[in-house]
């Protein structure tokens, strides 16, 4: 009896010793210091290509010769509009359906393209594609995750683990620093909710909109208009030079917005799943009572609710689960600039596309313009600007005054971050304190000044 179940054990041994050591052979571990850093970037940052031919050629968003096509259809519809008004033949006032048919046919020669249909499918044949070089001999190796920035984000985080699962298959890593960029927070996130955080050391958002765009969820909640001071805001004049603004922004919403969104923006734009993951949880069920009811959306609002409810409305408790499983989490934030004016009276802080407060899960931020009251705040900025207190993760939010929407300026702070040993905070390196500077001179983001703690 004893000599059968020694045996047993030793085929159960054997067994075990031919499946295990061909898998390892097969994975074979890399034991240099380089850290692998991932980067996830934006809307309009991926390639494109053809596909079916035999030059392939690159198909980025937007293209020169695209836009120059545009012009004169634009210009002839601004004609247009404007003989209108002295038609003797029509009602008095101008009449826009010429200015916005030239604007929606400037845009589908620029967008057209990229265009998704209502079932979520590509209109014309376009692909992205990633490959994984060989790079982990230099000091800072360093790979790009190129993806569909039209697609569901579920999608792209499906693409976003397999990427990362063959650089680490193909390297013998263990792990990587994760960075993403504008929409590449939104894919990060999704990541986070499908597959966790077991294989990222590091995760860095950098002026991510992983909470959204106040500027999208305003257009699809039909907040629309420009007033004196936020478009002088932006444009960096002084406000009596924009006078004409306002009237000519209602006018504009009054009498070209529900045209241009039935013409261009719902069929053309709106049935781009990741438009939808830009809007902001507090604008989501306004617009969804507006434009839930339209046909050509049902498919892509589908997969928007789920992003909303499994993504977007727990951003911070994915945030905190992955630092509870050894992640080292960082958010970075710009501000200092004004947002695009397309609300009249709102003038918030913004790297000029996304709200700060977004940008920061929460921080309060003063009005563009404006500093906060005395006394607020225990994370409060030497320009009295941002009280990061509010933030989602105050001790781990760093903020660059100045910067627009670029994440090149903070190099030599994500590098510092990516290789902290321990958890990386704004109290810990006297020339990476939480409250930075754009030096305005192409360089890295320098201190404010040292931050008190309190």
């Amino acid at each position: 009896m004893l000599k059968r179940v020694c045996c047993v054990l030793s085929c159960v041994v054997l067994l075990c010793t031919a499946l295990v050591i061909p898998s390892q052979a097969a994975a074979p571990r890399c034991n240099c210091d380089t850290v692998l850093q991932v980067w996830v970037d934006g809307w309009g940052q991926t390639l494109f290509f053809d596909e079916g031919t035999e030059n392939q050629r690159g198909q980025g968003p937007i293209r020169t010769d695209r836009i120059v096509r545009s012009v004169p259809g634009v210009l002839w519809g601004a004609t247009r509009t404007t003989l209108s008004f002295f038609n003797p033949w029509r009602r008095p006032g101008f009449h826009y359906e010429y200015f916005v048919r030239g604007l929606a046919n400037a845009a589908e020669n620029m967008l057209g393209h990229l265009q998704i249909d209502e079932h979520g499918n590509s209109v014309y044949p376009l692909t992205s594609t990633w490959y994984i070089a060989d790079q982990c001999h230099i000091e800072h190796p360093e790979f790009w995750f190129i993806y569909d920035f039209r697609q569901c984000p579920f999608e792209s985080a499906r693409q976003l683990n397999d990427f990362i699962e063959a650089l680490l298959a193909h390297t013998g890593h263990r792990s990587i620093a994760l960075t993403s960029h504008s929409q590449g927070g939104i894919t990060v996130m999704t990541y986070l909710a499908l597959f966790g955080s077991r294989r990222l050391d590091t995760l860095i958002l950098a002026n991510s909109a992983f909470q959204g765009l106040d500027l999208v969820g305003r257009l699809f909640t039909r907040q629309f208009g420009i007033d004196q001071h936020s478009a002088a805001a932006f444009m960096g004049i002084n406000p009596r030079l924009t006078r004409f603004l306002p009237n000519l922004g209602n006018a504009i919403y009054e009498n070209m917005f529900d045209y241009l969104m039935d013409l261009y923006i719902i069929p053309q734009l709106a049935t781009m799943p990741i438009l939808w993951a830009f809007v902001p949880p507090d604008y989501f069920d306004e617009a969804v009572r507006l434009w839930g009811d339209d046909p050509r959306l049902q498919h892509v609002l589908q997969g928007a609710r789920r992003y909303q409810r499994e993504v977007a409305r727990r951003s911070e408790q994915l945030l905190r689960q992955a630092m509870r499983n050894g992640t080292h989490v960082a958010v970075l934030a710009s501000y200092g600039n004004a947002p695009i004016p397309v609300t009249s009276g709102v003038q918030y802080q913004s790297d000029r596309l996304i709200g700060t407060a977004r940008m920061s899960g929460g921080a309060t931020v003063a009005p563009f313009g404006e500093t906060l009251r005395p006394g607020t705040g225990r994370h409060r900025s030497p320009d009295d600007i941002i009280d990061a207190s509010t933030a989602m993760f105050p001790n781990q939010t760093w903020f660059v005054r100045d910067n627009w929407h670029a994440a090149e300026v903070m190099y030599d702070l994500r590098m510092w971050i990516i290789h902290s040993r321990t958890q990386p905070t704004v109290w810990q390196n006297p020339d990476f304190p939480q409250f930075l500077r754009h030096p305005g001179n192409g360089g890295q983001a320098v201190p404010q000044c040292l931050v008190t703690r309190v």
